[in-house]
């Protein structure tokens, strides 16, 4: 597993090895995972070409929003889908970020491109924060999100088509991790 979300009364669980998300309704009671989501069902695990229903494998993070949607950031397809519920077996994803359709994949070093993204966050005002490792940077995409939309902030580079690493204060070097505390402030975890 390379990420875990929860929510009121769900786990989700990024079995990335598997190409899936599973999703646990009631895990404090039932320890069976009752969706699965990137595969068609609980006893397929291969991967598969990109596309809406296939959520990537290797590194990769899980984020849900206010309005509990679920969002995977895939490291080796370069992009973040997002699932709104109900969620079902197989479902497709509603909205790709970091590429410009489902089936698309290549990194990039651009607003509304990512190279590896690593970890997602969402801030109080319900912007998406994108931990892009190899581009060395966190990335901010304003809400209310859409497909293929360019990022409006950059941490970490002085524009978006940088991707130098560095030991300062406006640098990174392989961010891997986001959170935020309970007054908005953003924290920002590093690889090396």
């Amino acid at each position: 597993p390379h990420g875990v979300a929860v929510s009121a009364g769900a786990l989700f669980v990024y079995d990335s090895g598997h190409f899936r998300v599973l999703v646990y309704n009631n895990p404090t009671a039932d320890f069976t995972a009752d969706v699965v989501i990137g595969q068609s069902s609980m006893t397929s695990g291969a991967g598969a070409t990109a596309s809406s229903t296939n959520v990537g494998s290797n590194e990769g993070a899980l984020a849900l929003d206010g309005e509990g949607r679920l969002h995977v950031a895939s490291g080796s397809q370069n992009r973040i889908l997002r699932f709104s519920p109900p969620f079902t077996n197989g479902m497709a994803a509603d909205l790709v970020v970091g590429q410009p359709d489902f089936g698309s994949t290549a990194p990039a070093t651009t607003a509304s491109g990512l190279n590896y993204p690593m970890a997602i966050a969402f801030d109080p005002a319900g912007n998406l924060l994108v931990a892009d490792f190899f581009n060395n940077r966190v990335l901010r995409y304003a809400a209310p999100l859409e497909s293929a939309m360019a990022a409006t902030g950059v941490l970490g580079q002085i524009n978006f088509t940088t991707a130098t690493s560095g030991t300062s204060a406006t640098k990174f070097t392989t961010p891997i991790g986001l959170a935020f505390d309970a007054v908005g402030n953003l924290f920002v975890s590093e690889f090396e």
